[in-house]
């Protein structure tokens, strides 16, 4: 699964908001079921390393 976006933000919190809220799309798009929740915790704690969000993404919601 790849997921690609320019990020054009300096705020921390809004970069993280906006990523999170961009996987969330591209996920129902896919039509993969997730957890918001666990989505958040993901992005805030793999940030800025966009491959391990991506690959955590995979792990816990397209391999589950």
């Amino acid at each position: 699964m790849a997921i690609c976006f320019d990020i054009s933000l300096s705020d921390r919190d809004e970069v993280l908001n906006r990523l999170r809220k961009r996987y969330e799309q591209k996920l129902g798009e896919l039509g993969i079921a997730f957890n918001a929740k666990r989505l958040a915790e993901i992005v805030g704690i793999y940030y800025p390393d966009l491959r391990e969000i991506a690959n955590r993404i995979e792990y816990e919601f397209v391999f589950a």
